[in-house]
């Protein structure tokens, strides 16, 4: 059990630095200011995401820790949606395929 927990912590953790990384080295391009946005959002969504790790720890059964693991897929989804979007955006604009 402890394993797939450190597991699933260090695969978060890697999420939320590569989020960092990708965010950085996309400010230094002069992609489009709506695909840096996004990218901006990602690392947020992911600190929060492991924010969400701590009570789902602490809460072992109930309605709480239900509605907190409701919650961290929502947002480990959402990290997906955004990542892929700017995915997305950066290669329209490295193709030029924007207007």
């Amino acid at each position: 059990m402890f394993g797939v927990l450190y597991l699933h912590f260090l695969v978060g953790l890697a999420v939320l630095v590569l989020a960092i990384m990708n965010y950085r080295a996309l400010m230094g391009t002069s992609a489009p200011d709506r695909v840096k946005r996004i990218s901006k959002v990602i690392p947020g969504m992911a600190a929060l995401d492991g924010l969400l790790g701590i009570p789902l720890y602490m809460f072992a059964d109930g309605t709480v820790h239900w509605a907190i693991t409701v919650l961290h897929l929502v947002v480990a989804l959402a990290i997906i949606a955004q990542a892929s979007s700017t995915a997305t955006g950066y290669d329209m604009w490295e193709e030029k395929e924007f207007k």
